[in-house]
C-alpha cells in the first residue's frame, strides 16, 4: 500500500536528487511530475521490496527504474494506474526491450557493481534479495551491500553514457 508519506518522498526524490537530464526529458516527453509519481508508486507495488530492505531505500531505488520505464514507453493511456493494479506481475521486465534497455544501462557499470543491481533488484531472472541476504552470500556486512548499491546509483544518475541513453529513448 502507497502512503502520503511514500508520495512526499517520491516527490523529492524525483525534484532533488534526480538527474535533471532525466527529469527534462520526461517533461519534453510531455509527462508531468504526477506522471513519473504515478509510474514510481505502480513500479513499487508491482517490485515490493524484499524483506530486510528499508522502505525509503526502495521507494527511491525504484523510482529511478520507473523513469527508465517511463521514458521508453510511449504512452500511459492503456497503462492501469496504482490505484487500479492488483496482483504481482513480474513478467514486464522479461520483455525484450525492458531487457536490453537495463542491459545497456549495467553495461556502464562495472561488473561488481552492476552484480549488485541484479541481484538486489532481481534482473535477469533473478529472485531479488535484501542487502543482508546478498551481503551473506558473497561475504561482506548488509551495510557494505547497501553503500555500494547507494554508490552505484549515484553514479548511474550523473553518467554521462547513461544521460545519452535518456536522451535517446
Amino acid at each position: 500500500m502507497i502512503t502520503e508519506d511514500d508520495i512526499g518522498l517520491i516527490r523529492w526524490y524525483v525534484t532533488k536528487r534526480m538527474s535533471k537530464n532525466l527529469l527534462n526529458l520526461a517533461y519534453s516527453k510531455g509527462y508531468s511530475l504526477d506522471d513519473i509519481i504515478q509510474e514510481a508508486c505502480l513500479h513499487f507495488l508491482k517490485f515490493p521490496p524484499k524483506e530486510g530492505v528499508v522502505r525509503t531505500t526502495a521507494l527511491c531505488n525504484t523510482t529511478f527504474w520507473a523513469m527508465m520505464n517511463l521514458l521508453k514507453n510511449k504512452n500511459l493511456k492503456n497503462k492501469k494506474t496504482y490505484l487500479e493494479y492488483k496482483g504481482n506481475n513480474y513478467e514486464d521486465i522479461n520483455n525484450l526491450e525492458d531487457r536490453e534497455i537495463v542491459d545497456m544501462i549495467l553495461n556502464v557499470l562495472e561488473p561488481k557493481d552492476a552484480e549488485i543491481l541484479i541481484n538486489l533488484f532481481g534482473l535477469h531472472n533473478k529472485v531479488p534479495q535484501s542487502c543482508g541476504a546478498y551481503g551473506k552470500k558473497i561475504g561482506v556486512s548488509k551495510q557494505a551491500v547497501s553503500v555500494a548499491s547507494n554508490r552505484t546509483l549515484d553514479s548511474l544518475r550523473n553518467d554521462y553514457r547513461v544521460k545519452r541513453l535518456g536522451e535517446s529513448l
